[in-house]
């Protein structure tokens, strides 16, 4: 059989068309292949992120070194606060430390006293005197609240300045001037409660409060005729006391600004400990986030290109691996065709007709061998920027480190602000 003749008997039956196509399926496969190494080396050059690292790291550091810092000023501005408030304790004589007033015990104490001096007032100016029962209810009732008031003004504005300063190591006039002013103030409310006091004495003696100072009508000493007369007065003192008291010790600080100045060196401190680490740890974050940010995009993307890359070049393998055995194919069926067309041409000629058999070289040229495929391996820089991201990780841990140190060094350094009160002061 003729060289003409087979190439005849492939193109009837479309051999050269399923050769070509061969061609072009593995020129398609080495186009492909070219492609994806040239994303192999695209991805080998990745953005330098070593200048922002630095950057977020040194960032980290000036962090947990204002910490440092941050925390020193405070320790000192508390132990300066501590300090205030002690000289602050001998200036005034004060024995005891700072206690935040009980408004709501106060309030209530205030209220049973008023009611208390009420009911027991009432009785009083009624019993064996010239009052009325509506008159004994409301003067009673009237002489309490005015009687405990004008106790809890007396020792709020008057009390609490009375000691001002007084052991003050630098006396000024200013001092003198507030303590006298403090003691005329005592005596005055003093002289009000007893003048109160005194009134209603009279008040249950003439029946009404007309006429109080009308000796004439009743003598100063029938005034006090009996004990009903001097339990009035012994029970407004009583509730005047009372009121005295609370105003001087219910209300705010038994000295102006004590309670502040403990406050200022323990809860105020306290406070801003707190907030300065809370702002550490912001700027932490902040300085974290600026840095890892981009290296964790970088990594992501890196991820997912290597991920889509290796699936470029599995499928690749399989379109090989195919391509490689449609030329098998192809080949089995050349040499299919041609035994056939020889057993038919030796069965005519009734002796082996001898022809060679088809030259594969063509279609083994064809064929394609793995090495074509880029090599699976590392993917870009993605080893250098998860070891960035790592020393940014590791950096923010000591910078996190550092800061929860120096907060609870400052909480567990408190100092001890009371002291007992000695001659030498602090």
């Amino acid at each position: 059989m003729s060289f003409t003749f087979w190439r005849k008997f492939r193109r009837s039956r479309g051999a050269d068309n399923d050769e070509a196509a061969l061609r072009e399926a593995r020129a398609a496969i080495l186009a492909d292949c070219q492609a994806l190494e040239g994303v192999l080396r695209a991805a080998k050059k990745t953005p330098d992120f070593s200048a922002q690292v630095d950057a977020g790291v040194k960032r980290l550091e000036q962090t947990a070194d204002q910490a440092k810092e941050g925390f020193a000023a405070l320790d000192e501005a508390r132990r300066l606060r501590g300090c205030a408030y002690r000289a602050f304790k001998y200036d005034n004589r004060i024995a005891r430390d700072a206690r935040a007033p009980n408004l709501l015990a106060t309030t209530l104490t205030v209220q049973g006293a008023v009611f208390a001096e009420a009911a027991l007032a009432v009785p009083l100016m009624i019993t064996d005197g010239t009052t009325d029962v509506i008159g004994g209810i409301a003067y009673g009732l009237a002489f309490s609240v005015l009687n405990v008031a004008s106790g809890l003004v007396t020792g709020f504005f008057a009390c609490r300045y009375l000691g001002y300063r007084r052991g003050a190591r630098q006396p000024t006039a200013r001092q003198a001037r507030i303590r006298a002013l403090a003691w005329g103030g005592f005596f005055t409310g003093a002289g009000l409660i007893g003048l109160l006091n005194f009134a209603a004495a009279r008040t249950r003696a003439i029946g009404d409060h007309a006429g109080i100072f009308d000796f004439e009508r009743v003598g100063l000493v029938a005034t006090f005729d009996n004990y009903f007369a001097i339990a009035i007065i012994v029970l407004g003192l009583i509730g005047a006391i009372l009121g005295v008291y609370k105003g001087w010790t219910g209300i705010s600080d038994p000295i102006p600004g004590f309670l502040a100045l403990k406050q200022a060196a323990e809860e105020d401190a306290e406070r801003e400990g707190d907030e300065l680490h809370k702002h550490l740890l912001d700027a932490a974050k902040v300085a974290f986030d600026g840095a890892s940010a981009p290296l964790e995009d970088a990594i992501a993307e890196n991820e997912d290109a290597a991920s889509d890359y290796e699936a470029r070049r599995l499928a690749l393998i399989e379109r090989l691996l195919a391509h490689n055995d449609a030329v098998d194919a192809e080949k089995d069926t050349i040499l299919a065709r041609a035994a056939e067309r020889n057993g038919r041409d030796d069965y005519v000629a009734q002796k082996p007709s001898g022809a060679p058999k088809p030259d594969m070289r063509a279609l083994n040229g064809l064929k394609l061998s793995e090495r074509v495929i880029p090599e699976p391996g590392a993917f870009g820089d993605g080893a250098v920027l998860k070891d960035a991201l790592a020393r940014v990780e590791a950096a923010y841990a000591a910078c996190l480190a550092d800061i929860d140190a120096q907060a609870a060094a400052f909480r567990l350094n408190a100092p001890a602000i009371h002291y007992p009160l000695t001659d030498e002061g602090e």
